[in-house]
């Protein structure tokens, strides 16, 4: 079972995204949650537990946990890859 949580700025900068962007992010996330690895994700060099998700021209910067039978993922931030990494 993969559980998806948010920070409350990961929720502020989602909301502040363009609506079809919003969309496609939520969609990648709905993806992962349904089949864990997927998509465009890195670990992040330098981070012992941060990966990234690419969706275009946005990253989706999270945190897994690998804990017994179930995974979460706590996204971070989300912006524009120009933005996200400051």
């Amino acid at each position: 079972m993969i559980q998806i949580l948010f920070t409350a700025q990961a929720e502020k900068q989602i909301a502040k995204l363009d609506r079809n962007v919003r969309l496609r992010i939520i969609a990648s996330l709905e993806r992962l949650r349904e089949a864990y690895p997927v998509g465009d994700m890195r670990k992040m060099q330098g981070y012992d537990d941060l990966w990234r998700l690419r969706v275009g021209d946005y990253r989706v910067v999270m945190q897994i946990d690998l804990v017994t039978a179930s995974i979460t993922i706590t996204v971070i931030r989300v912006g524009h890859r120009k933005e996200v990494y400051r």
